[in-house]
């Protein structure tokens, strides 16, 4: 089964680095994958550089596109069309998750029977 992570992201690369390194982390179950779909709002790409250097180094499966109209719901909206996985996922930029981030939220969607799931952030 794949999921998709969903990032819509504004000009904060050392922020997304730190998000991409603790997605790396997670625990998640064995019939699992995970995409990673990081959508920059900023027209110069300013995280560009940080999600090719993350691809080669956290064996994560990322996918970066560009929506350069300043509009988070535009931006967010590029994730959902180029999302690939039976569920989408979203979290912020300025987030790190836990290594349990997935896991919980798979969890409770079969525990649930749930359509959608979400949690609090600290």
């Amino acid at each position: 089964m794949l999921y998709s992570i969903c990032i819509a992201t504004y000009k904060r690369p050392e922020l997304l680095k730190k998000l991409l390194e603790s997605l790396s982390k997670q625990k998640i179950p064995e019939s699992v994958e995970i995409e990673v779909i990081i959508v920059d709002n900023d027209k110069s790409e300013s995280v560009k550089e940080v999600v090719v250097k993350a691809g080669k180094e956290l064996g994560l499966y990322l996918r970066y596109f560009t929506q350069p109209i300043n509009n988070l719901s535009l931006t967010r909206n590029v994730s959902v069309a180029e999302a690939k996985g039976e569920y989408i996922f979203f979290i912020d930029d300025d987030e790190i998750a836990s290594a349990e981030w997935i896991s919980y939220r798979y969890n409770s969607l079969f525990k649930y029977d749930a359509d959608a799931v979400f949690g609090r952030v600290v």
